[in-house]
């Protein structure tokens, strides 16, 4: 068939109640044509209610969309797309979640281009509805989805700590990327041996620490310097804060003055890292300078972050 036919074909599957020929509409799904499979499996999806149509259980007709999908990579997506907001709230038992990961799983050593998708690809959902999963990301993981598992870690908050960290550990691990070990140390306060000689070192006030600098903001509004000393120090937080200024200033950390007011509210978005047993103790060090303290329980200093609000042209 041209092109053309295989447009016409698609419009028809489109437009076909497909009464009693559930089984037919199913064997469209192995067509040699992408934008065929996809159309059967959008249809597939918009008739799995309709009795008349004659669709089998279910679960057949997921397992048959996995199925397929191993062969063609593309017609789970085109199916999910079509069925997921029904679905995503009314999921109790996890049949879907399940699914979403065998077909992945299932897929994983066919890198083939997908069939068109009318929305969002498998990995989008996977991302979304096993967020808070470990066992979910910690096999998506295992397969190759790098991808997926960093954006659910972008969701905050969905998992524990420790979860976070052995997935974070995991990705770096994998890929060796940066990323994985700044949000370690600047999320969680924990400093990679690994590519911490890569970060610069500092003394503050006779304590060494491991700086990590970053900007915030669409403008690059915010400077941010997180310090993590490598052993406590019980005197920075007895320091005045001209005194507590003058140490950082000394240390060699960047901290021109700007005339812009720091509006605390406006930064809860940068990281302040999440310590087991620490304390935040929150410094204003100058009208556009705020800095926070991590400290243990027995009163020592173990992380600094520092935020300078910028002047902006």
């Amino acid at each position: 068939m041209s092109g053309e036919s295989y447009d016409s074909l698609i419009a028809e599957i489109a437009a076909d109640p497909w009464r009693g020929r559930g089984r037919d509409l199913l064997s469209l799904l192995a067509h040699r044509d992408g934008g065929v499979r996809s159309a059967a499996a959008v249809r597939v999806g918009q008739l799995l209610s309709e009795s008349e149509v004659g669709l089998p259980d279910r679960r057949v007709v997921f397992d048959l969309v996995r199925r397929r999908d191993a062969e063609q990579p593309g017609v789970a997506d085109a199916f999910l797309s079509t069925i997921v907001y029904d679905y995503r709230t009314n999921d109790e038992h996890g049949d879907l979640k399940q699914w979403l990961l065998a077909v992945l799983e299932g897929r994983q050593h066919h890198p083939r281009p997908l069939s068109p998708v009318p929305g969002n690809d498998l990995e989008f959902y996977a991302h979304e509805l096993l967020e808070g999963d470990f066992d979910a990301l910690t096999r998506l993981l295992a397969a190759g989805y790098v991808g997926i598992v960093e954006n659910a870690l972008g969701h905050r908050g969905t998992l524990p700590r420790a979860q976070v960290i052995a997935l974070r550990r995991a990705l770096f691990e994998r890929t060796h990327h940066r990323f994985h070990a700044e949000c370690l140390a600047i999320e969680h306060g924990l400093v990679l041996d690994e590519v911490r000689r890569s970060w610069p070192s500092v003394l503050v006030d006779g304590v060494p620490a491991t700086v990590i600098r970053m900007s915030y903001g669409y403008r690059r509004s915010w400077t941010v310097h997180w310090l993590f000393f490598e052993f406590a120090t019980p005197t920075l937080r007895a320091l005045g804060d001209e005194t507590l200024l003058a140490k950082l200033l000394e240390a060699g950390i960047e901290l021109d003055p700007s005339p812009s007011k720091l509006d605390a509210a406006a930064i809860r978005h940068i990281p302040f890292p999440d310590v087991d047993g620490a304390t935040r103790v929150a410094r204003r060090l100058r009208a556009d300078l705020l800095c926070d303290l991590g400290v243990n329980g027995r009163g020592e200093v173990t992380i600094v972050r520092v935020v300078r609000c910028l002047a902006l042209p």
